[in-house]
């Protein structure tokens, strides 16, 4: 039985409709005013299925893409890890607590930018 929803047997596929629930819409659409601050685009749109499969962020250009796929790979990690936590430990997060584990692992991360073109994009992540 899946530990998120306790609907449902758990599979990939059904992992892959949980991004359709409202808590990690909550999560995603925080996420993507992460992003639009981070790199002062406001308009960066993310979609929980487009990212979830994979697919980057083609229509802003490379330095900020960047910075912005990051964030979702680090998302993804954060949902991964609420979701292991739940089953294994039986302990679920809220939104702003995964949110809060987003900026700090992106911090984390954006250090690793800051000789790329990217820098002044993660320097306002690190700076958040």
């Amino acid at each position: 039985m899946c530990k998120i929803c306790n609907t449902a047997e758990e599979s990939v596929e059904h992992t892959c409709m949980l991004l359709q629930r409202a808590a990690l819409k909550d999560l995603w659409l925080k996420v993507e005013n992460i992003s639009r601050t981070v790199t002062q685009d406001p308009s960066i749109q993310l979609d929980s299925e487009s990212m979830f499969l994979g697919a980057t962020c083609t229509d802003i250009v490379c330095e900020k893409k960047t910075v912005v796929n990051m964030l979702i790979f680090i998302t993804k990690w954060v949902i991964w890890k609420n979701r292991n936590n739940n089953r294994y430990s039986n302990k679920r997060e809220d939104v702003d607590l995964l949110v809060q584990r987003v900026i700090s692992e992106g911090k984390n991360h954006a250090s690793l930018y800051t000789k790329s073109k990217a820098n002044q994009y993660a320097k306002k992540l690190i700076e958040m």
